[in-house]
């Protein structure tokens, strides 16, 4: 069923589930591809609305900001699809944002593997054509103080565009991709499937 419009129209976002059940909206572009939909909105299943959250939250993100709600409750942004960024955290009730690592940091796919642990690989690449991939793999514990991103064992393959599946043993599993950042040269897909063991933070050739 239709569901109330959001305040922004968006390409590209990304939708969180809260620890409330309410979800968060981030991200995406508007009427142009460099239209930015900055506003995060709420939405509440319970009520059936949106709330745009306030100008103190706002984020100029283009595609699929990679977002996770940490265990205290805070949100925490690991990477951005189409670029590589600086990693921050949203703090839900005074809507600010805080800059955990100011380093950029490369990932094209990301995956909370163990609460408040966040792992990313490969190279962010939406409109980047043409460029090598990488094969790099950096984690953070976000349940520490101070929390940086560490450099894990890279991948046996370069990989752009890829996807990360979290198993239940708390292992990723990573799959397609390819070894530029060109979306649709299949001469370059990686078709090996690696796994990321997250007590050795390497990567076995399946």
């Amino acid at each position: 069923s239709a569901g109330p419009l959001m305040d922004q129209g968006r390409y590209y976002p990304t939708g969180t589930t809260l620890a409330d059940g309410r979800i968060l909206v981030a991200g995406g572009t508007t009427t142009c591809s460099t239209c930015y939909a900055d506003e995060l909105e709420i939405y509440d299943p319970a009520t059936n609305v949106w709330t745009p959250m306030g100008a103190s939250a706002r984020q100029a993100f283009k595609y699929y900001p990679h977002l996770y709600v940490l265990p205290d409750g805070r949100v925490f942004l690991a990477a951005e699809d189409d670029k590589a960024i600086s990693s921050q955290v949203l703090n839900l009730t005074n809507q600010t944002w805080t800059t955990v690592d100011s380093r950029i940091i490369d990932g094209h796919s990301s995956a909370m593997y163990l609460p408040g642990r966040v792992m990313k690989c490969g190279k962010a690449t939406a409109d980047a054509q043409g460029f090598p991939a990488v094969a790099t793999t950096y984690w953070i514990d976000m349940t520490q103080p101070g929390a940086t991103w560490q450099p894990g064992g890279s991948m046996q393959f370069p990989r752009s565009h890829h996807n990360l599946t979290i198993l239940p043993d708390g292992q990723v599993l990573v799959t397609g991709g390819g070894r530029t950042t060109d979306k649709a040269d299949f001469s370059t897909a990686v078709l090996e499937g690696e796994m990321w063991s997250p007590a050795t933070k390497n990567w076995t050739t399946m």
